[in-house]
């Protein structure tokens, strides 16, 4: 039991355990680690105060982290699914792979195909796709722009795209914003969608389409880029071992669960220099690009000195059991995640007052288990090692410690020490209760016997 809660919240010293589950698969196992270096600047993010670091741990395969901090410009080239047996994820939206559209008009409402994007911007080679059942949705920040390519076949007419941002789990999307766009001999104009919501995700539909003349060409369709323009926002971090754009393996997580996630943020600044606060609570239900301070006041927050840093681990709840493809598609080598992800996420506040000409410098460090089922001979494959009655009393006794956030590098001290006393306590209850235990397991003895 203790060693399955240190597995859970320090997997970084207990690497590669397999959690116990009910219908004891056999599986793979790895544990994996990212790092990053990251300083507060004089950027404000919206709704927080200028220098201010914002780190939300959410610990899906990719999602691992969001954070606001200064970032860098790019464009991702947007992969829509192919069609057919074998078919591989192609640079076009085509709408219809086996239909063209003589003279005529057409009402479609068909969402797009949306399947990945990669390129060279803040969220690293790859964002990873958030999916609501069928539905593919990509992050934008403020300002962010989706671009049509120059041309589409050799038809002419026009057609209107509706683009709607995601608006949380269990919620219908904001209403859309409609586009219209012209084709003339195949060439496109019109304007990009430009996000003017704060941050957040968004789907597109080609709503209507309208043929003047000519036919629109058989399996052929229309490019779309993702334009990161801003200086300072949002950036999303995937585990980058599972990374097909940075040669990571996407085998490991056709069906997968993260069995531990945990976020070190160490502070690197020269003695003399550190400075700031921390604040970080566990939230649900509320994207971290809206939240605002009441929110984290209301929770059971922690607040500590940014000098040192801070630590912390996610709980192995009931939605981190289920085993999840983290893939957009079979044949598809992109990321993707569960937008509508409805558990707690950890949100970290790190101010640095003087950050015009001061600014603290951290290192992030990320290590999660990630535990995955698979055909594939090259991978170790094996079944847990303790019965699954102990992971229900390992999480119990995580979550009667309500402490999620820890001041480094005290952090291991201070896991170890109440994972060491609730097994002092275990062991007591045990031998008080020693006659009652030796009865059952005579009896259950007989029972094989």
């Amino acid at each position: 039991m203790n060693a399955l809660a240190l597995a859970i919240a320090m997997p970084d010293m207990y690497q590669g355990v397999r959690l116990p589950t009910q219908d004891g698969p056999r599986t793979g196992v790895v544990t994996v680690k990212d790092q990053y270096t990251v300083t507060n600047s004089s950027a404000t993010p919206p709704n927080w105060n200028s220098g201010d670091l914002l780190f939300a741990l959410y610990g899906q395969v990719g999602r691992y982290l969001v954070m606001y901090s200064t970032i860098v410009t790019g464009t991702y080239n947007l992969y829509f699914a192919g069609f057919g047996e074998g078919s591989s994820p192609s640079g076009s939206w085509v709408i219809s792979p086996t239909n063209n559209f003589p003279v005529g008009n057409y009402n479609l409402s068909a969402t797009w195909t949306l399947v990945g994007a990669s390129g060279t911007g803040p969220h690293g080679s790859q964002l990873a796709i958030g999916m609501r059942g069928y539905s593919p949705y990509i992050f934008m920040n403020n300002n962010d722009t989706l671009s049509l390519g120059a041309s589409w076949g050799t038809w002419t007419g026009t057609f209107n795209l509706e683009y709607y941002m995601y608006s949380g789990p269990n919620a219908a999307d904001s209403p859309p914003v409609m586009l219209t766009y012209t084709v003339t001999a195949g060439a496109i104009t019109g304007s990009s969608f430009t996000n003017t919501a704060p941050a957040g995700y968004c789907r597109v539909v080609i709503a209507t389409l309208a043929v003047t003349s000519g036919t629109t060409q058989l399996n052929t369709g229309f490019s779309m880029n993702l334009n990161c323009v801003q200086t300072s926002g949002w950036r999303h971090l995937a585990l980058t071992d599972f990374d097909s754009q940075s040669n990571g393996d996407v085998n490991m997580i056709q069906d997968c669960r993260v069995n531990a996630a945990t976020l070190l943020c160490t502070n690197t600044t020269s003695l003399n220099s550190r400075q700031g606060t921390v604040l970080a609570a566990r939230i649900v239900g509320k994207d971290p690009m809206v939240l605002v301070p009441a929110d984290v006041a209301q929770s059971s927050k922690y607040t500590g000195d940014a000098a040192m840093g801070v630590y912390t681990f996610k709980e192995f709840s009931s939605y981190a059991e289920a085993f999840r493809q983290c893939v957009t598609g079979e044949r598809t080598n992109f990321m993707s995640f569960d937008i509508d992800y409805n558990d707690f996420y950890h949100f970290i506040q790190v101010t640095c007052p003087g950050a015009g000409t001061t600014p603290n410098t951290y290192t992030l460090s990320l290590c999660a288990t990630v535990e995955f089922k698979t055909q594939v001979q090259r991978y170790a494959t094996g079944v847990a090692e303790s019965p699954f009655g102990l992971l229900p009393a390992a999480r119990t006794e995580i979550n009667a410690v309500p402490d999620w956030f820890y001041e480094n590098p005290l952090h291991m001290s201070d896991i170890y020490g109440w994972v060491l006393k609730k097994a002092r306590a275990f062991a007591g209850h045990v031998r008080d209760n020693l006659p009652a235990y030796a009865s059952i397991v005579r009896g259950v003895g007989s029972l094989l016997l």
